[in-house]
């Protein structure tokens, strides 16, 4: 039986839960969105790369210009193609599991 609406995570989440895994507990690890979306690929996402890749790049990251009216503060773009959790993301999640 597929998963009912309210059982399938929101796209920012699955997004937020993937870059926790990618990077484990290294506070100071860069991901990359591409590491991000293969994960999710292989997890089999319902949403679109286009709409995940949006999500890292753009909404979920803090010093990208505000063009959405929500926005989650979860990463730091640190350089062309590379991003960063932010430490509250840290403070608040769970450990991640190690890879």
């Amino acid at each position: 039986m597929p998963p009912k609406l309210g059982e399938i995570p929101s796209v920012h989440r699955q997004v937020l839960e993937a870059a926790l895994r990618i990077v484990g507990n290294d506070r100071s690890a860069e991901f990359r969105p591409k590491q991000v979306l293969a994960l999710l690929r292989l997890e089999a996402s319902r949403y679109t790369d286009a709409a995940i890749v949006n999500h890292i790049v753009s909404r979920c990251c803090r010093n990208a210009p505000a063009h959405h009216e929500s926005r989650y503060d979860y990463f730091v773009r640190t350089r062309f193609g590379r991003y960063r959790l932010v430490p509250e993301v840290f403070a608040t999640a769970p450990s991640a599991p190690e890879q």
